[in-house]
């Protein structure tokens, strides 16, 4: 890769803060509420999907009352947000990087702005960034490009110019069809086949701060 980016763009869940392990503890706790062993080889994968869809998904599934389902999730995520949120490793380090550069941030979420509010009152992220994208300002989600479109239209760059970084196979999907430079950030991103479209795979964010001073 011997291109110059002009911007970036950063999922939030999974990819800067380590919200993986909340979403599901919340989401067995909240299956065995309801009634529901949450080992089913009928329980998709909901992570990354934004709180509403993948809720709604469980309760088309399992055959459940979605607002039930919506609610009892959500109080048990926002009680573990309290508690257990953590930015991931390498996370802080790259956009204080990128901010002290003077680079262009986008944080591009299918989570809501009342959400993004609440990670904020516990990380204080948004300041690092110069655009949000969340579910109330796009109609399609990922992995529809629009939100990633949308992103680097208020950046004003071109999307070929930006390099995108996500944890989920809709989020890769979706900067790939947006044209933006596709970084999958995961641990296990060998196992996982959803990823492997990714232009660049690494397991975590610590493992592109070398690549940072010749990107931009």
């Amino acid at each position: 890769m011997n291109n110059k980016f002009s911007a970036a763009c950063f999922d939030l869940d999974g990819t800067l803060i380590d919200t993986e392990t909340i979403h599901n503890s919340a989401e067995d706790e909240c299956l065995k509420i309801l009634g529901i062993d949450p080992k089913s080889p009928m329980r998709p994968r909901t992570f990354g999907m934004g709180i509403e869809p993948g809720m709604q998904l469980l309760a088309d599934i399992f055959t459940l009352k979605s607002s039930t389902v919506l609610s009892t999730y959500t109080a048990l995520w926002e009680k573990g947000l309290q508690s257990d949120l953590r930015l991931l490793p390498g996370a802080g380090k790259v956009l204080s990087w990128l901010s002290s550069h003077n680079i262009p941030l986008a944080l591009v979420t299918s989570s809501d702005s009342d959400y993004v509010n609440l990670v904020d009152s516990v990380l204080d992220l948004k300041q690092m960034f110069d655009v949000l994208v969340t579910c109330d300002d796009v109609k399609r989600l990922k992995p529809d490009p629009t939100a990633y479109l949308e992103a680097t239209r208020q950046l004003g760059v071109n999307p070929a110019l930006c390099v995108g970084f996500e944890d989920s196979g809709v989020g890769v999907t979706a900067l790939n069809r947006a044209k933006v430079f596709s970084v999958a950030v995961h641990p296990d991103h060998k196992l996982r086949p959803e990823l492997q479209t990714a232009r660049l795979r690494v397991e975590s964010l610590r493992g592109i701060q070398q690549n940072l001073s010749s990107w931009f």
